[in-house]
């Protein structure tokens, strides 16, 4: 199975933080912007690890392994819609202006930005701030660095 990583800017982890959302880390969405990349070639038994950087350090924020990928629509009528005080029930919602508007109760379960399909994950770690060793932190070194990802977040 593959390993990928995603980027999460350092507002949203604050956001989450602020928040209380500790994980386990259960979703991934996938979108057509940078803030939400495609999810087109994850596929079920792979890997995700959340990312960022904060003072220009790099930190994994967890993993989780991929189980099923769903639509937006599916995710919202399922997992979203009593769940959640106010969840937009359509994919015409701005989910921008429904973050803002929420802000003080935003997870890692509400899509971030524009969505278009949804990775439901299993065996998801906590999410915290784990970060990278200067020596591991080099792009060029991804095969070490993901066997690595997988001791620290395990």
């Amino acid at each position: 199975m593959a390993a990928y990583i995603i980027f999460w800017t350092k507002r949203r982890i604050e956001s989450y933080i602020k928040n209380g959302d500790e994980g386990p880390l259960s979703v991934i969405f996938g979108g057509p912007h940078q803030s939400q990349p495609p999810l087109g070639r994850i596929k079920i038994g792979d890997t995700i690890y959340p990312i960022t950087v904060m003072n220009g350090k790099m930190h994994i924020l967890g993993s989780m392994e991929i189980e099923k990928i769903i639509s937006e629509e599916e995710y919202v009528k399922n997992y979203l819609t009593g769940n959640l005080e106010g969840a937009p029930e359509e994919k015409s919602v701005m989910w921008d202006s429904y973050r803002e508007e929420n802000r003080k109760t935003i997870t890692h379960r509400m899509p971030w930005s524009c969505v278009d399909s949804v990775a439901i994950g299993k065996n998801g770690t906590k999410i915290m701030k784990r970060e990278v060793p200067e020596d591991k932190a080099n792009l060029e070194h991804i095969p070490k660095l993901i066997l690595w990802l997988v001791k620290v977040t395990r």
